[in-house]
Parts: structure tokens; C-alpha cells; sequence
């Protein structure tokens, strides 16, 4: 035998078999051979082992079918009714597959199980044929309502079919409509998610082109040389960009999410070791910084600190937490420094300004001074006072000082020219009076009185002052004023200067009294001075 269904047939023929067997032997009246019985009894054997093997598959099945008989009256004691249709359907299928006689054995249980099982479907019919109709209501109803949330619509789709099969057959007449009706509106329902999913679909395939690119970009920094800033910065904008790229589909993302996190760990670590090597460079700019502090010339020690400055803008990026200390500690000594002769520099001004306004005070009085200042006299003293006065070192104090010395010097010259002339005047009058006494010459005049005799005669001294001065030429003839030419030129090329006016007056002087007919001549001198 080959199934259970053959079992029976099989052992009744096994029985029939071993009794014709004893039949033939006895009516042999001989042994069987040794061979045969060997083989008689293999066979038997084999139909003996075959038998019990199916049987014990049947009575195996038949303590299942009986447990599961009582599995489903717990069921439906505890009120699992769901849980009880689907095992019943189990049921069914192991009391088929059982031969005739386990059947007879298990029928009574099978029965009674079959009934509760009709009740309950008919009780299920009852409840469901309702119950579908104001499910596939609501769904119809969810189909025309305009689509706000795709996946919210979808979980709603799924929750209703799943409820709908909670729900089990209802009518026979009415089932197979409702069940198509609620596909449909289900369909009907779900119809706008597909073609949002489908649009996600895509948004998705953008948003995995970006985080693609995005990794490409992360390769690319990885191998090239920057400074450090801008390893920061660029790293940072990828690291923003990788954050805001949209969603991706769930494997796809776990794939990019791994090659992103090896690539970012490996930008962070190249960022760290150029960040350290900076914090390096700029802790010795902080040491050379504080060197220079020590340093007898603060001309040099700012040099040095502008120095550093520049060379600190050249430096790269430390990093969030060694930077920014390590600036504050560089600026504070910098700051310090220049703080400190940034203060002395003020108070320095301040002094300046204060000594400035005591100078333009002293100044305003000698100019004062030098205003009322009638006698030479004076002025030299201003111009002594003057010169005694502290300058600060200010340009606007030099410039007003030299103004001023420019003004004394100026009134001393009109001055003394003034005094110049008053003499001269009363030495022409005593002169055309015919008096001739040293003392009326003026100073500056009395050392030409005891030299020599001058080479020219007053008369061609009259001539030369006349023609120096551009004055009382016309009296002149040009014979004459040709030949007192020619004596000046010679006079300046044997004294190797020009000669003035103040030099031929004391040429005149020299030649002593005046005579009468040489009035005429002092007139016109006179009229020169």
C-alpha cells in the first residue's frame, strides 16, 4: 500500500496471503525450501512494516484532528471566533485526508465541530452583511474626498481591507457583489496615492542623484589641499547639504549613509591634523609675541608685534576650541602693548598740547610787544625772549615760532633802516650846513673815514649811485656814465662781489667836508637815501 485510503484493502490481503501460504504447505507434505521461506518471509515483512507505518501516520492524525477539535471548542468558549474559522478550514482538510476508518473514529468530534462552526457562520453572515454595506458606504465616501495625506489615505485603505476580512462572508446572494463593490472603491480610493507615491518615486531618484553628487564632492575634498578654513567650510556646506537632501528609499539609503559617514570621518580626521598643525604655529606666535614684550626698544617690540600680526593673518584655521583661545591670548598681549603706548602717545600730546597753548599764549605777548615796539632795542629783545622759548615738538609750533622771528626780523630791518635814515638825513643837513664832525657819521659809515682815498672822485661815486639805484641819471653825460661804468666793473672784479650802495656812500664819505661847489652833489646823494 501507498496511502492510508489503501490500508485496510492492504492488511485484509496480507491476512489472505499468509492464509493461503499455510494451506499450500500443508498440502505440500515436504519442507519448503530453505530459499523460498526466506523469501515468503521477507515479504511479509515488508507488508507487515509497510502496514504499521501507515497506520501510526493515521493515528498521528487522528490525535491531531482530535486536539485540534478540542483547540476549537476552547475557541469558542473564549470567544475567538476569527481565530476558530481559520482553524475549522485546517480541520476540514486533515478529516479528509483520513481513511474511512479514522473517520469513523473521529465523526462524532468532527460533528460537533462542524455545527458549531455553521452556527458561528451563520451568525457571521448576520453581522457582516450590515456591516459590509456601511464599509463599502464609508469607503465610497473616502474615494471622493480630495487626497491631503498620501500615506495617511494608504494606512486608511489597508486598515479598511483588513476589517473588511476581519468581517468573513456575508450573504452568499449579496457577497461576491460587495466584495467586488469595496475592490473597487478601494481602488478608487487609493488611485491618487499611487500617482503621489509615483511622484515620490521620482523625487526620491532626484534626492539619491544629489546625495550621489554630494559623495562624488566628498571623494574630491578628500584629495585635494586647501587651507584649512576652507577644508572647514566646504566641509560644513556639504555636511548642511547632505542634511537637507530629501528622502531615499530606505536600502538605498543605508548604502549612501555608510559611504558618507566613512568619507566624513576620514575629512574630519585630514581637518584635525591640518587644524593641530596650526594650533602649533600660532602657540609659537604667542611665545614669539611674549619674547618681544621683553624687548628694551618699544619701537622695536611694535615692529615686531606688526610683524606677527601679518603673520598670524597668513595662518589657517585651529579649530572651534584651540582658535579662539589662542587669539584671545596673542590679542591680549598686543593689545596690551599698544593699549600702553597708545596711552603714553595721548598723555605725550596732551603735554604737547598743553605746552602748544602756553607757547601760543607767550607768543600772542611777543607779538603784542612787537607791535608797540618802537626802538630797535625792543625788538632784539623779543627776538632774544624768542629764542629762549621751549617748542614742543609739534610742526604748527615750529611754523608759528618762525613766523614770528620772521616778523621781529622784519621790524628790526624796518627799524633799524628807519634809524639808518634819520642819520643819514641829519648827516646830509650838517653836511649842506657845512659842518663836518666824525661823530655825526653813522656807525656802520665811521671805518670808511680812516681808509685810503678812494680811486673814484665824489663826483663819479655820485654818478654810480645814480645809475645803482636806477635814479638821477639823466644829469649825467654818456661819456661819463660810460667811464663810472667801466669802474664798477672793475671794482667788482677786483673786490670779487658786487658792490652796493652802502659801499660807495662810504667811498663818498671818505673824501671828508663837503665843499661848496660839491653841494650840488650832495643834493643829489641825499635824494638817493
Amino acid at each position: 500500500p501507498a496511502t492510508a485510503e489503501e490500508c485496510d484493502q492492504a492488511a485484509t490481503q496480507l491476512q489472505q496471503f499468509k492464509q493461503q501460504w499455510r494451506q499450500s504447505v500443508q498440502q505440500l507434505g515436504l519442507p519448503v525450501p530453505a530459499d523460498l521461506a526466506a523469501q515468503q518471509q521477507q515479504l511479509q515483512q515488508r507488508w507487515k512494516a509497510t502496514l504499521t507505518e501507515l497506520q501510526q501516520q493515521q493515528h498521528k492524525q487522528l490525535r491531531q484532528l482530535r486536539s485540534k477539535c478540542a483547540e476549537i471548542k476552547r475557541l469558542h468558549g473564549a470567544g475567538r471566533f476569527k481565530v476558530l474559522f481559520g482553524l475549522y478550514k485546517g480541520l476540514l482538510s486533515d478529516y479528509q485526508q483520513l481513511d474511512s476508518s479514522a473517520q469513523q473514529q473521529a465523526e462524532r468530534d468532527f460533528n460537533e465541530i462542524t455545527a458549531l462552526y455553521q452556527e458561528l457562520n451563520d451568525l457571521q453572515q448576520y453581522i457582516a452583511t450590515p456591516r459590509k454595506h456601511e464599509m463599502l458606504a464609508q469607503m465610497q465616501q473616502l474615494a471622493a474626498e480630495p487626497v491631503e495625506d498620501a500615506k495617511q489615505r494608504a494606512e486608511q485603505v489597508k486598515l479598511a481591507r483588513a476589517n473588511w476580512n476581519s468581517l468573513g462572508k456575508a450573504d452568499p446572494a449579496a457577497d461576491d457583489n460587495l466584495n467586488q463593490a469595496f475592490d473597487e472603491a478601494c481602488e478608487a480610493a487609493f488611485a491618487p496615492c499611487r500617482e503621489l507615491f509615483a511622484k515620490q518615486d521620482a523625487e526620491r531618484a532626484a534626492h539619491l542623484a544629489q546625495r550621489q553628487q554630494i559623495l562624488t564632492e566628498l571623494a574630491l575634498l578628500l584629495h585635494t589641499e586647501m587651507p584649512e578654513k576652507a577644508l572647514e567650510q566646504s566641509l560644513r556646506q556639504l555636511t548642511q547639504r547632505w542634511r537637507e537632501a530629501g528622502a531615499v528609499k530606505r536600502q538605498d539609503y543605508q548604502a549612501l549613509q555608510q559611504q558618507y559617514q566613512q568619507l566624513n570621518q576620514q575629512l574630519r580626521a585630514k581637518l584635525t591634523a591640518a587644524q593641530q598643525a596650526q594650533a602649533a604655529a600660532k602657540q609659537a606666535l604667542v611665545a614669539e609675541a611674549q619674547s618681544a614684550l621683553s624687548l628694551p626698544d618699544q619701537g622695536q617690540t611694535a615692529t615686531v608685534l606688526k610683524e606677527l600680526q601679518q603673520r598670524w593673518k597668513q595662518l589657517g584655521f585651529a579649530g572651534k576650541q584651540q582658535d579662539q583661545a589662542l587669539w584671545l591670548e596673542f590679542r591680549a598681549l598686543c593689545d596690551g602693548f599698544f593699549n600702553q603706548r597708545q596711552a603714553e602717545h595721548q598723555a605725550q600730546q596732551a603735554a604737547q598740547q598743553q605746552a602748544w597753548s602756553t607757547l601760543q599764549q607767550q607768543l600772542r605777548d611777543i607779538a603784542k610787544a612787537l607791535a608797540d615796539a618802537t626802538e630797535l632795542s625792543t625788538v632784539q629783545q623779543l627776538q632774544q625772549q624768542l629764542q629762549q622759548l621751549t617748542l614742543p615738538d609739534l610742526a604748527e609750533a615750529r611754523a608759528a615760532r618762525e613766523q614770528l622771528a620772521t616778523e621781529l626780523s622784519s621790524k628790526a630791518a624796518s627799524l633799524r633802516q628807519q634809524k639808518q635814515k634819520t642819520e643819514l638825513n641829519k648827516l646830509f643837513e650838517a653836511l649842506a650846513a657845512g659842518q663836518w664832525r666824525p661823530e655825526l657819521v653813522p656807525a656802520g659809515y665811521r671805518d670808511a673815514l680812516q681808509g685810503a682815498t678812494p680811486p673814484l672822485s665824489r663826483r663819479e661815486l655820485t654818478v654810480a649811485l645814480e645809475l645803482l639805484t636806477g635814479q638821477g641819471t639823466t644829469q649825467v653825460e654818456p661819456g661819463e656814465k660810460q667811464q663810472v661804468q667801466l669802474a664798477l666793473l672793475s671794482m667788482k672784479h677786483n673786490g670779487g662781489q658786487q658792490v652796493n650802495a652802502e659801499q660807495l656812500l662810504q667811498h663818498w664819505l671818505a673824501h671828508g667836508p663837503v665843499a661848496a661847489n660839491e653841494q650840488p652833489l650832495l643834493q643829489r646823494v641825499a635824494a638817493l637815501f
